[in-house]
């Protein structure tokens, strides 16, 4: 039987959101009813079918026991909640401090975290941002930690086609020399681009055929 798991419009390039739409899919084999409660229903919402083919199930390391996995995944929540509430109520002290007369929302999140960290660290981003100008943090540090932990290397290719100027494509080497990838950079906000930081792939890498292709 193919099962069809829902995963998120991140894509269905990464594993790692397969996986999670795998344990959806289990948990709902397991218990048929969720299928019909609205939060079910809900996490649902907008998400889109994938086959899951027995290939993609081998490559899967599933947990031994299926309760495990999501007394790890529910087990943060009291913990990520409580930090959250923390931060809030700080910023929502520093907003009353102000007069600022108003509750805290999510709009003025991102803007009152800076002025807390300013307050209570002395932080200013502002001042940080010159260390991590974005070829800097490619190769000086990307890059250059890939380097060290994996023993690979990265070549700027100039003369293969991109998609929009703003994209660049590395070519990714192995500690032998041998090619083993091309990477393609993508860093700037468009008005037709999906935003948040992600990744996907254009083409996986395969041994099917007993020799290794490069992903892309």
């Amino acid at each position: 039987m193919t099962l069809s798991a829902r995963i998120g419009p991140c894509g269905n390039g990464s594993l790692r959101r397969r996986c999670r739409g795998l344990i959806m899919a289990e948990s709902m084999t397991r218990n048929p009813s969720s299928l019909a409660s609205p939060n079910c229903a809900r996490r649902r919402q907008n998400f889109w079918a994938i086959p899951i083919t027995r290939r993609l199930l081998s490559t899967i390391k599933w947990p031994r026991h299926p309760e495990s996995a999501e007394k790890l995944l529910t087990g943060i929540v009291p913990a990520a909640t409580a930090q959250a509430r923390a931060e809030a109520a700080r910023m929502q002290k520093l907003i009353d401090a102000e007069k600022g007369g108003f509750q805290l929302g999510p709009a003025d999140w991102e803007f009152y975290a800076e002025k807390v960290r300013k307050a209570e660290y002395d932080l200013d981003e502002s001042q940080v941002k010159q260390y991590f100008e974005l070829e800097r943090v490619l190769q000086d540090g990307v890059f250059f930690a890939a380097n060290k932990l994996y023993g690979i290397t990265f070549k700027e290719r100039k003369d293969l086609p991109v998609y929009h100027p703003d994209v660049r494509v590395f070519e990714v080497f192995d500690a032998n020399g041998k090619s083993l990838a091309l990477f393609y950079a993508d860093y700037f906000q468009r008005s037709n681009k999906v935003g948040g930081a992600w990744q996907d792939s254009f083409v996986d890498q395969s041994t099917l055929l007993g020799a290794q292709t490069g992903g892309h």
